[in-house]
């Protein structure tokens, strides 16, 4: 949903400054199913994708941000730090659940009460 919103808040300012917006074809993550291994829980699995994910988002923020600085745009630099800390709020907070996981282990009381606190 961030992603998204992110999306549709970039093509808003896009257009309000006169350009046009260009999409590509997305391709569906790799990975959909999360299934556990003997030292990862599924939840681990999941959360490591997820945090693959934000830093892919992340990096493509930053690329924007450095062509903006090319082009002599400063305007849209100060436009993507927001997301920039945004990303990189989202990417902490990932970090930690997966942390927490990995102290946890694969399974028992700990995998429980860490689904029972998340949701």
């Amino acid at each position: 949903k961030d992603e998204f919103d992110h999306g549709r808040a970039l093509s808003k300012y896009l257009a309000q400054r006169g350009g046009r917006l260009a999409l590509d074809v997305l391709s569906k993550p790799e990975e959909h199913e999360f299934e556990s291994s003997d030292s990862k829980s599924d939840a681990l699995v999941a959360f490591e994708t997820a945090l693959a994910l934000e830093k892919k988002v992340l990096q493509s923020f930053i690329e924007l941000s450095d062509l903006a600085a090319k082009n002599n745009d400063p305007q849209m630099e100060d436009h993507i730090d927001d997301y920039l800390k945004e990303q990189i709020e989202a990417i902490d907070e990932i970090a930690k659940y997966c942390a927490q996981l990995t102290r946890i282990g694969a399974s028992g009381i700990g995998a429980f009460i860490f689904d029972k606190n998340f949701s």
